[in-house]
């Protein structure tokens, strides 16, 4: 049951999030899925990974990141899936 209300709770984020943030997610999480590795290996305070997230939104949109669009890619990233990805690479 709660691993269907996670599901739920992720797609009702996604169509929360604006059409504009929607079609960057993919270079946001490529953002991500290069640069979070090294950064939680100093195992960092969350304002850094924050700020880490900040930047890609920021990267991909070129528009300084909300508190709202941090949060949101926060609740819709993946880090298993952002392994499986490095790992095929």
């Amino acid at each position: 049951m709660s691993a269907l209300l996670i599901r739920v709770a992720k797609l009702l984020l996604r169509l929360a999030m604006e059409e504009s943030m929607r079609r960057v997610l993919p270079k946001i999480y490529d953002r991500l899925d290069h640069d979070l590795p090294q950064v939680l290996n100093m195992k960092p305070k969350p304002v850094v990974v924050e700020s880490v997230v900040a930047q890609a939104i920021s990267a991909a949109t070129d528009k300084r990141a909300t508190m709202d669009q941090i949060e949101a890619v926060i609740g819709l990233y993946d880090p298993i899936k952002a392994a499986l990805r490095n790992v095929k690479r």
